[in-house]
């Protein structure tokens, strides 16, 4: 059984494109080991529950963007951490306190260690929040294991309230948060249920 009592909504916009779409994460403040993605383009929905102690992705289907509680079980697959070895070499982060509550980080990866291009960068507006979630939500989020270079000094928690995205072939994305919320949502996924499917 898997409980989750925090729903965290984010818009992204691709603003190249002109979309926006819909991020839903649902967590379990006391245990972040699991966490629940759900994102919207239009009408259609792509969920999935991380399972990271037992390496394992769970595939749902929402019945109706009215009720964003009424999944469906798919399908499971099993997943291997990525041997790409980050090269943090390539990466400097700056962290500015904006006043007593904000906080901006500027995250920028560079073609080589030279530093003399920028491959892309992100731009964080942290706040504080009553749980330690920083790392969870920036691993959500994040397009590139580089972030895992950033040794934040701040408390973990703080959640990013903005995001910028941008890289020299053209990315140009915004995440905003819109709500923090407390819920009560069960999913269970009983062995014998599992369906495998190879990704």
């Amino acid at each position: 059984m898997y409980h989750f009592d925090k729903a965290i909504l984010y818009t992204r916009t691709d603003i190249e494109n002109n979309n926006t779409q819909y991020l839903s994460i649902f967590i379990n403040s006391k245990n972040q080991s699991n966490y629940f993605v759900s994102s919207s383009w239009g009408n259609e929905m792509n969920c999935y529950l991380i399972d990271k102690n037992a390496k394992m992705s769970h595939k749902y289907y929402l019945e109706s963007l009215k009720d964003v509680t009424d999944f469906t079980y798919e399908y499971s697959w099993k997943f291997s951490p990525t041997n790409h070895e980050v090269n943090c070499e390539n990466f400097i982060a700056n962290e500015i306190k904006l006043d007593s509550l904000y906080t901006k980080i500027e995250a920028i990866n560079y073609t080589n260690k030279k530093k003399k291009r920028i491959d892309y960068q992100y731009t964080f507006i942290l706040k504080p929040i009553d749980v330690p979630i920083l790392n969870t939500i920036t691993t959500i989020l994040q397009h590139h294991r580089q972030l895992d270079c950033l040794d934040f000094t701040i408390s973990q928690n703080n959640i990013p309230s903005s995001i910028k995205y941008r890289c020299n072939k053209g990315c140009n994305l915004n995440f905003d948060l819109v709500s923090i919320k407390d819920t009560d949502v069960d999913f269970e996924v009983k062995e014998e249920d599992i369906k495998f499917k190879n990704k």
